[in-house]
């Protein structure tokens, strides 16, 4: 249902709206002057702007508060809450997307909601319900591991100032920036979730059928035998060999977007702040290990 509307081609479309919500973002932040904390106050902005516009609920829109309000209010999952609390938080951001629904199918445009709308619920290839949820989900994964990517991927550069540097000599070196922070960082390292549909040996270790397995993705992007020095972060590396977005039939359905608002966030950031340095050493950074994705807690910067 969503495939064929993240393709590279209609990602690209959303440059310059991803664009001017960066640029906004930066202007806030500029006029508001420092300390900022780069995970509240940018990444977590920008990334959930940009999905609620995805989905064609702009900044302008009386629901985008509403959205927004919920993403930041409850707990989604990860190995801090309970089934009962992530269903909560998905049953809570659901309520308001129902309501979403009911107001878009009164006047109908051409974002994706909308088309989904006609294309797939009015068509009754999927419940209210499966729709709903859906791109709640659809919100919730865009929002939490992008906001993390960015953080971490603008700390990381931070730390290596020589990157930052090899960045402003050459922008076209960007994407593979991104690619090579994307594996390095690896935020959503235990996402994906499987189970066994018959025995599988690995390592000499079998995996009875049936038996639940969630595979570390940062174990395989770190994996010596694939990249050497694998700690090391190499703008160089050859091809897109990582799992960052997982693999297969049910590799990341978003990452198309996101690698472009990766790129336009961190090139953005870094060219209109040219001074930007992290308030605290990296020693004294609290990082989040119990969330859906893995990030830091606060980021102050200043410049």
């Amino acid at each position: 249902m969503l495939l064929a509307e993240m393709t590279v081609r209609k990602a690209r479309r959303m440059r310059r709206s991803i664009q001017r919500i960066v640029d906004e973002r930066i202007d806030e932040m500029l006029d508001g002057g420092p300390p900022v904390d780069l995970v509240t106050q940018f990444a977590h902005t920008v990334s959930s702007t940009v999905m609620c516009e995805l989905v064609g609920i702009p900044r302008s829109d009386p629901w985008f508060r509403r959205v927004t309000g919920t993403l930041g209010s409850q707990v989604f999952g990860g190995g801090a809450s309970t089934a009962e609390v992530a269903s909560e938080g998905i049953g809570a951001l659901s309520d308001v997307m129902d309501k979403v629904v009911s107001d878009r199918e009164t006047r109908l445009g051409e974002d994706l909601l909308s088309r989904l709308i006609v294309e797939q619920l009015k068509e009754g290839k999927v419940t209210r319900q499966e729709l709903i949820t859906t791109i709640a989900i659809l919100i919730v994964a865009g929002w939490e591991t992008t906001t993390n990517q960015i953080a971490l991927s603008v700390l990381a550069l931070l730390e290596n100032p020589h990157l930052i540097e090899e960045l402003r000599q050459d922008h076209t070196r960007l994407p593979a920036a991104v690619e090579e922070l994307l594996r390095v960082l690896s935020v959503g390292d235990s996402i994906a979730l499987r189970t066994a549909t018959e025995d599988i040996e690995i390592g000499g270790q079998v995996i009875p059928a049936g038996d639940g397995i969630i595979p570390l993705l940062a174990a395989a992007n770190h994996d010596s035998a694939v990249f050497p020095d694998s700690r090391q972060i190499d703008f160089e590396r050859q091809g897109r060999q990582h799992v960052a977005f997982s693999y297969g039939i049910h590799q990341c359905v978003g990452q198309n977007i996101a690698r472009l608002e990766l790129g336009i966030a961190i090139g953005t950031l870094l060219d209109r702040v040219p001074t930007l340095r992290s308030v605290a050493p990296l020693q004294e950074i609290r990082f989040r290990h119990e969330g859906i994705a893995f990030g830091p807690e606060q980021v102050l910067v200043t410049w």
